[in-house]
């Protein structure tokens, strides 16, 4: 049996039920009203959304840096922010965001 990490694990499931049971029914990226009898599989239901992403060094199962929003919304967060990643890796950005070789083609 393989290991699970993450999103996959038993914590991760019971925080987000947590998370979901404690918010108060509004989409903190809309900010209209989420149903909270849908599933998460659904446009309109409840989706947790990690405020500093995993990636940028937020942590899993941090309550502070957890919040609601619709899962449509959520992939539309994480659609722009995919964007703005894209534009500073063209820039050159410096650190983890400077793309897969540490710049352009143009700076070699």
């Amino acid at each position: 049996m393989s290991k699970r990490y993450g999103r996959q694990t038993h914590a991760w499931q019971v925080f987000r039920a947590s998370v979901i049971a404690d918010c108060d029914g509004i989409c903190s990226w809309c900010g209209h009203p989420i149903d909270l009898s849908l599933s998460g599989r659904h446009r309109y239901g409840p989706s947790v959304d990690h405020i500093v992403e995993l990636e940028d060094g937020g942590q899993l199962l941090d309550r502070a840096n957890a919040q609601v929003l619709h899962a449509v919304c959520n992939s539309q967060k994480a659609g722009v922010r995919g964007g703005q990643r894209k534009r500073e890796r063209k820039r050159g950005g410096s650190g983890l965001n400077s793309g897969r070789f540490g710049g352009t083609s143009r700076d070699w």
